[in-house]
């Protein structure tokens, strides 16, 4: 189990490492190409604007696809821990910042029940 996350947070960071490439590089094309095409205060020309459009439309894809899964891998670990913490707790261990947290939660659901 425990090897399982493990891999699947290397694959998660490993992916999020080729999307920050990835943006950094559509970044780069797009500023060369926005100091290109307004080199000597020429205006850029149709076919110009069309491709800083179509790499600026790649790098705003990109930073969602990177907040996503961003988002899941937080997600993953957070689980990742739960299942850690709920797993000791069945075999009789628990940590005492866990044990004080479950208290509260059992006490903040008596009052609202009550």
């Amino acid at each position: 189990m425990v090897m399982y996350i493990l891999v699947l947070t290397a694959l998660c960071v490993f992916q999020i490492s080729e999307l920050l490439t990835d943006v950094e590089r559509l970044k780069q094309a797009l500023n060369g190409l926005s100091q290109l095409a307004y080199a000597g205060n020429a205006a850029p020309n149709k076919r110009q604007m069309q491709h800083i459009d179509t790499l600026q439309a790649q790098i705003k894809s990109l930073q969602q696809q990177l907040a996503v899964s961003d988002a899941e891998s937080q997600h993953r670990e957070v689980v990742s821990i739960y299942r850690t913490h709920l797993l000791s707790a069945a075999q009789g261990h628990m940590d005492e910042d866990v044990q004080a947290a479950l208290l509260q939660i059992i006490r903040m659901r008596q009052e609202f029940v009550c």
